[in-house]
């Protein structure tokens, strides 16, 4: 039970849930060479109500999978921004079969995404990606 004031949307019920039923989990290594930054995020997004629920490799492809979903029921422009050099962006379907070209512009893709959609991008990472 997650008692709350306010609606479910309002209490963040949905990263509430993912918070206990995927706990960061700290792994131990030993010092690495080279120099990391502070922060870094293979993908994000500038608002709240989008999920980003799987990164993953294509299936037939070099490429990778991104798969987003909306999550409290609202119409919202979303701005995704990727952690690697990407050379092309497209939307794809749950099968990953291409569908049209998004502008990549600095690193991110801008999105209408619709009150509960699933969205599906298919990113073709540059070949000496690299961590902005």
């Amino acid at each position: 039970l997650y008692p709350h004031a306010g609606t479910w949307r309002e209490a963040d019920t949905v990263r509430q849930a993912y918070d206990l039923n995927n706990p960061l989990r700290a792994v131990e290594v030993s010092a690495q060479e080279g120099c990391l930054p502070a922060e870094f995020s293979l993908v994000s997004t500038d608002q709240d109500n989008i999920v980003i629920d799987t990164v993953k490799k294509a299936e037939d492809s070099d490429e990778l999978i991104v798969r987003l979903y909306e999550c409290k029921n609202k119409r919202t422009q979303a701005d995704i921004r990727f952690g690697f050099a990407a050379k092309a962006v497209r939307l794809c379907d749950l099968m990953e079969n291409d569908g049209a070209a998004l502008e990549l512009k600095d690193g991110s893709v801008s999105l209408p995404v619709k009150p509960f959609e699933i969205i599906t991008l298919k990113i073709t990472p540059c070949q000496t990606a690299q961590a902005h």
